[in-house]
């Protein structure tokens, strides 16, 4: 997991995305070009990055199933294309890379590049195996896809925990067959502490 950590996958040949871990890295961001970062994380708003000629775009979000993030999705895809039309490179984070970021560069590629949410989700997953979005941001990919392929191709289906999006069962079985309980332990221990991170800061 921490190659994980410090990772900034690329997605296409101008957005990334990565955690904090990867974007505090000055190393890894000339590495990939990056000239542009959008911080979507409530806890990051007043973080400092190591190079002083990023253009920073700062949203506040929370990674809550009380978040509405889709009001909030257009805007956050367009300003991604907007940089990618320039030329630049931006690398779109929260925390972990794994929820709030991962849910802007999905709805990015069915907006902006003409994908299914099925697709868009499988090639940000092969860019970064943790992406984890929570049900609620789930929901509104759904509907985001809707706005644009007038259907979706995830269902919502009832589970467990919950409301899960129908692309998981295979992910969560794939896990399991591949002796993964241990990073799938990891990941949930990872949400508690997020959520208590941000029950703290709220």
């Amino acid at each position: 997991m921490r190659y994980f950590s410090n990772q900034v996958a690329e997605i296409t040949e101008h957005v990334y995305l990565s955690s904090v871990g990867g974007v505090t890295q000055e190393r890894s961001l000339e590495e990939h070009g990056i000239t542009h970062i959008l911080n979507v994380a409530t806890e990051l708003q007043d973080l400092k990055y190591p190079q002083d000629d990023l253009m920073i775009k700062r949203v506040s979000l929370r990674d809550s199933v009380t978040e509405n993030i889709l009001p909030h999705l257009e805007s956050l895809v367009d300003h991604v294309d907007e940089v990618a039309r320039q030329g630049g490179r931006v690398a779109v984070h929260c925390i972990a890379g794994v929820s709030r970021s991962a849910t802007v560069c999905i709805a990015y590629l069915v907006k902006h590049h003409h994908m299914t949410l099925k697709q868009a989700y499988r090639k940000v997953y092969k860019a970064r195996e943790v992406i984890y979005p929570n049900r609620s941001f789930w929901a509104s990919l759904v509907a985001f896809e809707e706005l644009y392929h007038d259907h979706s191709t995830v269902e919502m289906l009832p589970y467990i925990c919950g409301m899960e999006p129908s692309v998981y069962q295979r992910d969560t079985e794939m896990r399991i067959r591949h002796g993964w309980m241990g990073e799938l332990g990891t990941m949930w221990l990872f949400h508690l502490v997020l959520m208590l991170v941000q029950v703290y800061f709220a």
